[in-house]
């Protein structure tokens, strides 16, 4: 397994109000993160499991600024952020600033959600 870290840049983040459009999709169309997306925007760093280097994550915890654990997916109804895409370790590696993540650390954050 291969255990990562990325930042993420946090910009001031505004409200968005849904438009009815929005509103009418989201009744019929399941949402991928249903008990995470309000959230996904307080993220400003990910830890990432892979398999190996060819994988897309396994699983995936999005830490806050304060690196408290705010969600760890898969889990219960909510299928992922990044899993949920095809970008593989190394696609990772081309595009952030990687840095590794012992096993301990990952298991530890893990147990924190839920």
């Amino acid at each position: 397994m291969i255990y990562i870290s990325i930042k993420i840049e946090c910009s001031k983040k505004t409200k968005k109000t849904n438009t009815v459009v929005e509103k009418v999709l989201s009744f019929f169309l399941p949402k991928a993160n249903p008990d995470f997306d309000k959230e996904i925007d307080l993220v400003s760093q990910w830890l990432l499991e892979f398999e190996d280097e060819d994988s897309i994550p396994n699983r995936e915890i999005g830490l806050s600024s304060k690196n408290k654990a705010l969600m760890k997916m898969p889990y219960k109804n909510n299928y992922g952020y990044w899993s949920d895409n095809s970008l593989t370790y190394s696609d990772f590696k081309k595009s952030f600033s990687v840095l590794p993540v012992n096993e301990g650390l990952f298991n530890k954050k893990w147990k924190e959600v839920g």
